[in-house]
């Protein structure tokens, strides 16, 4: 199981590379719907999600709070890894 802080690094750089301008600084607490993150961002991530940790997380799961940072999204990661 990866732990929630290496799960944050991944996804911190995962969308500073494939789904945001490089201008844009990406941090754990950065508001992803604020700096412009859509459904074509969504989709990309959901398929990130499921090639690196091997889970499909569940559209109810998926909503503005769980999808509002890197923090709200590991934690989501980290219990479904726990399940």
């Amino acid at each position: 199981m990866v732990q929630i802080e290496q799960i944050k690094e991944q996804l911190i750089f995962f969308l500073h590379n494939e789904i945001f301008d490089p201008s844009i600084q990406i941090n754990a607490d950065t508001d992803l719907l604020e700096s412009g993150f859509d459904s074509f961002s969504l989709v990309k991530l959901l398929v990130f999600i499921e090639k690196q940790y091997s889970l499909q997380v569940p559209e109810d799961k998926l909503n503005e709070d769980t999808l509002r940072n890197v923090n709200q999204l590991s934690e989501l990661i980290y219990a479904f890894q726990e399940n």
